[in-house]
């Protein structure tokens, strides 16, 4: 029996721990007690991969109020300029994370400010004074995206 569970542990590359090896082994036929199992690969010092316990670094605020949803969940604009959303995300870079924001306005769905190509790595703490301070632009009234109806959706034909 130890060497059908050395080669079912080696198979796995020693990622298998004991119910692992225990339901190989029923699945090849074999009545035993897990417990057996648990012994048989203790006293050999037999032991599976444990994986690390993921660690959640941001704490939410359980007493913060939540942030006002100031579009009402209504994503559609008639102008452009009249309703623009942001978002924020991270990427892992070799030199560090990324930290870009976007603003889009939602009649014309077009990113008002794309994140600059190649800037550094931004620390969390100044996300808000970035995303107050960024500049939209905005269409001149009566015209709309090139190539697009005023108002309308892009049409490829």
């Amino acid at each position: 029996m130890t060497e059908e569970i050395r080669e079912i542990h080696a198979s796995s590359r020693g990622a298998y721990g004991v119910p692992r090896v225990h339901a190989a082994l029923r699945r090849k036929g074999h009545v035993i007690n897990r417990k057996k199992v648990e012994r048989i690969m203790r006293e050999r010092d037999i032991r599976g991969v444990t994986r690390r316990r993921r660690r959640h670094l941001a704490q939410q605020d359980t007493k913060a109020a939540p942030a006002p949803d100031l579009v009402g969940r209504d994503f559609t604009a008639t102008r452009p300029g009249t309703k623009l959303v942001g978002d924020i995300t991270y990427l892992p870079t070799t030199e560090g994370w990324w930290y870009p924001a976007t603003v889009i306005d939602l009649a014309t769905r077009e990113v008002k400010r794309p994140p600059p190509i190649g800037s550094h790595p931004m620390p969390a703490r100044w996300i808000s004074p970035v995303m107050g301070h960024l500049t939209c632009r905005r269409a001149p009234q009566g015209r709309g995206h090139p190539g697009r109806p005023p108002g309308g959706p892009s049409r490829v034909a």
